[in-house]
């Protein structure tokens, strides 16, 4: 595919790329994919909350967090395919990576937030986030197998970099059944 200007300069960051489920091209010619996983084959092994990026690098990062915390007993299917965190530890990175994608997006560049509300509510992971205006996003909600009684949703959010000097106030997200 040929990508023709200002596109043909644009640099992406999947900040968590894993398995690269999202992508149609799992080897995007504008993407670096990065991942604190060296068995999972990213560009580079680093941490999305500490990086060795240059200011301003980026126009768009794609960031698919782990959304499922994990105890000692519990290292099942999901915590091979997508790693291994606690709850706290998945606020902590949630929370640092968004400061260091401050740091390394472009002052008119975008954040692509996937998160998957089955153990932590997206209200609480969105005040841990500051600095980002969110633009609009996507829900999709599923029953769990084998549970009629329990539903997990799953949110894209797009979000553009606050512009201005002062820290913003905490995000929120308002599902379109709330809105009158």
């Amino acid at each position: 595919m040929q990508f023709h200007p200002p596109y043909d300069k644009m640099k992406i960051l999947d900040a968590t790329a894993g398995n690269r489920a999202m992508w149609v091209n799992k080897k995007h010619p504008l993407a670096t994919y990065i991942d604190i996983r060296p068995d999972v084959k990213p560009d580079i092994v680093i941490s999305c909350a500490k990086t060795n990026f240059k200011d301003k690098e980026f126009d768009l990062i794609v960031f698919d967090p782990p959304h499922q915390g994990y105890t000692e007993n519990n290292k099942g299917q999901m915590a091979k395919r997508y790693g291994y965190l606690r709850a706290h530890q998945i606020r902590e990175l949630i929370k640092d990576a968004f400061v260091e994608f401050k740091r390394i997006l472009k002052d008119d560049g975008f954040v692509i937030f996937k998160w998957n509300d089955h153990d932590q509510k997206l209200d609480k992971i969105l005040k841990l986030i500051l600095d980002f205006e969110p633009l609009f996003g996507q829900i999709t909600s599923k029953r769990t197998a084998g549970r009629s009684d329990y539903s997990a949703s799953t949110y894209w959010i797009c979000m553009i970099k606050n512009k201005g000097g002062e820290t913003q106030k905490p995000l929120a997200f308002v599902e379109q059944s709330s809105i009158a």
